[in-house]
Order: C-alpha cells, then structure tokens, then sequence
C-alpha cells in the first residue's frame, strides 16, 4: 500500500494475493458504504499474508476470507454481515495485535489454525454468528485482564480446539455451547474462569 486505500467491487469477489503496508500505518477499506441496494456485496478474499496496520469494513452483505497468514496492528470490528474466516488450514497464523472487540454482522465465523491478539479481546460472541472450526483451531488473547474471549456457539466438526485467555484476573472465557468434544477442547489458562452458557459436548 503506497496510502489509505479501499478495495470496491460491487457484487464482483475480490480475490488479493499477498498486500502490505510495509513500516508505515495506513487502513485498508474493504468495499464502500456509500452505495445502495446490490452496491458493496463481493466477497473480500485474501489468499496469501496480510500486514497491514488497519482494517475497515462496512455494513454490507458480503464474507472477508483471511487464508493464509495475516497481522493488523488496531482493534478490528467487523461491520460486514455476511460472516468472516480466519485461517486455512491448522498452521494458518492470524493476529490482530489490539483484538477483535466485535463482528457485527450475521453468518458464520470460520475458524483454522490460531486467531491471537496481544492482551486484548477476541470477541466471537453476537448470537447471530455460529463458529465453524475449519480445521484444529487455537484461540490466544495474550496475557492481560483485558484479554476476554467471547464466543457464540461452536461446531468443532470434529477438529480440536483450544483457547487460552492468559494467567490475568479478570480474563474470563465465555463460550456459549460446544457441540462436541471428539477431537479435544482445552483451556490453556483463563486467568479469572470460564464460562459455558450451555451444552459442552453430545448429551
């Protein structure tokens, strides 16, 4: 990226091999909000790494696809309503840095390899959203009382899963169900305790 920029397609699928912003700090805009009706609704798909220091989305009916190995340095809400995929395959390495305080929209999150942040929030929670395990997935916050992780429910496909909000008090884990535990759920550390609001496993 040479500056701020925005990738706009309409109803087209953006497909983006690898992009960076290098040392400097620029954001990303992924489709426009301006528009109306059918404007702003292809899907967003990165197919290599991504460095960039900020990303921005709107609320528009359309997916963001991360697939291979991604940082963003800010705090990310996702405003897109048509679901979003970290990771590939179970070495797939996704950070933002300051978390994820909120996907906003409906859908499904797709979930391969490790989402991290850096002592701050994961927040997967909205009850519009399912979580679909790609492949074997890790969830690390980092390691301060800041660093929750909030998840609505999750179909682990048969993939193990493991989440790891830090030693920090006040790093709660809260998970809404598990839909089965046959290929592993740990919990690494969660610094204050973990919460699950329903059905962890088959009955």
């Amino acid at each position: 990226l040479a500056g701020n920029s925005t990738l706009q397609s309409g109803t087209g699928t953006i497909t983006v091999g690898s992009i960076t912003d290098g040392a400097n700090s620029y954001t990303l805009n992924l489709q426009d909000g301006s528009g109306s009706g059918a404007a702003s609704q292809g899907s967003v798909i990165f197919s290599g790494d991504v460095n960039v220091s900020a990303i921005s989305t709107v609320a528009k009916t359309y997916a963001v696809s991360f697939q291979n190995n991604t940082t963003v340095d800010t705090a990310t809400n996702f405003a897109n309503t048509a679901g979003v995929s970290f990771g590939k395959n179970a070495s797939s390495l996704t950070t933002f840095t300051n978390g994820v305080p909120a996907i906003l929209g409906s859908g499904t999150v797709g979930l391969a390899g490790s989402l991290k942040a850096t002592g701050q929030a994961i927040n997967l929670g909205s009850a519009t959203l399912s979580i679909n395990l790609i492949s074997d997935a890790v969830i690390d916050s980092g390691n301060s009382s800041s660093a929750t992780i909030t998840l609505n429910a999750v179909n682990t496909n048969g993939k193990a899963f493991s989440l790891n909000s830090g030693s920090t008090t006040g790093a709660t884990i809260t998970v809404a169900s598990v839909d089965s535990t046959a290929g592993g759920l740990t919990i690494v550390n969660a610094g204050d305790k973990v919460n699950f609001n329903g059905q962890v496993g088959t009955a």
